[in-house]
């Protein structure tokens, strides 16, 4: 009622993008633009109270961010120009070998997927000039962007924990450095449940060293896994996103059509 539209000081916006993201109008946002909308917007009353909240928390997620950022450009440093260029190369690779993905830093997206690909794979040919990861290939390190460097550490993380497939976990969503210790560290609690297997170690923390140790030792774990359980990738083809499961051990049913 008009009590409560007096306490309003932002009217933010939620709708569902085409692309099935889910837009939204933070304050100090611009309006959402319909022509990128299934069905229009719903909106989003804030009172001061919600706009305290939301400028403390986004406070603590820029500060986070930032710490983040750091923590890739140095670890990048750390891996020298050649070692740079061998991760990108392997970036490329995957990009060129995986099935399309979309991914995303923030507002920028990454794909090598139809009409707005940035990277080289489906439609851009190797060593086109539109691609980003190509394009940071000679560039000082200095001079990379903090989402282009957070993109290369994160892709590295994935193809490490398991090869080019694990990038495909990760479609559709905000590639960010806790995303991906999030996904290694559900991997780490599915292969830890198999009898048999010895589990690997948690992440010490969110830091890239650490998450690097924990990826290259999943990928090492996961050639043991396989001699125990089967794998197996839950597929959401809408989403174009895959999810690694491991099957359940067989059952008196599936036993019995063995024998």
């Amino acid at each position: 009622g008009a009590a409560v539209a007096a306490d309003v000081v932002f009217v933010g916006e939620v709708g569902l993008a085409a692309n099935g993201r889910v837009a939204l109008r933070v304050p100090g946002g611009r309006p959402l633009d319909p022509r990128d909308l299934v069905g229009g917007v719903r909106r989003v009353p804030y009172d001061r109270a919600a706009l305290d909240a939301y400028r403390r928390e986004l406070g603590r997620v820029r500060e986070r961010n930032a710490a983040r950022a750091a923590d890739c450009r140095a670890w990048l440093a750390g891996q020298g120009t050649e070692g740079r260029r061998a991760l990108l190369d392997q970036a490329l690779e995957a990009a060129v070998r995986t099935a399309p993905f979309v991914l995303y830093q923030e507002d920028t997206q990454y794909t090598n997927f139809r009409e707005r690909n940035t990277l080289t794979g489906k439609t851009l040919w190797p060593g086109h000039p539109d691609c980003a990861l190509g394009a940071l290939r000679d560039l000082p390190l200095d001079l990379w962007t903090d989402q282009d460097t957070q993109l290369v550490v994160c892709l590295t993380l994935l193809i490490r924990s398991a090869g080019f497939g694990r990038v495909e976990e990760a479609n559709g969503t905000q590639l960010t450095v806790d995303h991906v210790a999030y996904t290694l560290e559900r991997v780490r609690r599915a292969y830890a449940a198999v009898p048999g297997v010895a589990p690997v170690p948690a992440a010490a923390s969110h830091r890239v060293a650490d998450l690097d140790r924990l990826a290259v030792a999943l990928r090492e774990r996961r050639l043991e896994v396989s001699g125990h359980a089967q794998l197996y990738r839950e597929i959401h083809g809408a989403l174009m996103h895959k999810v690694e499961r491991v099957a359940a051990a067989p059952g008196p049913a599936a036993r019995a059509r063995e024998d």
